[in-house]
């Protein structure tokens, strides 16, 4: 659980911080997760991909994300929340009321039904 402080007392970029986050997530030996809501990011976390991170959660956290927040009020401004299910062939995105009605009840991701998938290939911008 690691946090940048020398970011948020400066307002400066922490070149130091960022190399080891950048050490964390890309090294064989570590392969660490990213803690939701603290540092890392938005530098570490572009094209993130929550169904290969959190295999066996993923889809449940998005199917409370929606529950919980249909309209989408509190919604990220960066698309790392991506949530994608496949039934039946077809891909479903779950944040979405048809999505969550085809693989989502109100306890969470209906995995005998769907599947959760890896988000698609990010475009470089």
């Amino acid at each position: 659980n690691l946090e940048d402080f020398v970011l948020y007392s400066t307002g400066r970029r922490n070149a130091a911080f960022q190399g080891i986050m950048n050490f964390f997530r890309t090294s064989d030996k570590c392969k660490a997760r990213l803690h939701f809501g603290k540092a890392g990011w938005i530098e570490h976390g572009q094209c993130f991909d929550g169904a290969t991170e959190y295999p066996d959660s993923w889809c449940d956290f998005g199917c409370a994300a929606h529950e919980l927040d249909p309209t989408r009020k509190f919604e990220s401004t960066v698309d790392f929340w991506q949530f994608t299910a496949r039934r039946d062939g077809k891909d479903h995105d779950i944040l979405t009321p048809r999505g969550h009605h085809a693989c989502c009840t109100r306890h969470g991701f209906k995995h005998d039904k769907c599947q959760c998938v890896p988000r698609k290939p990010c475009s470089s911008a």
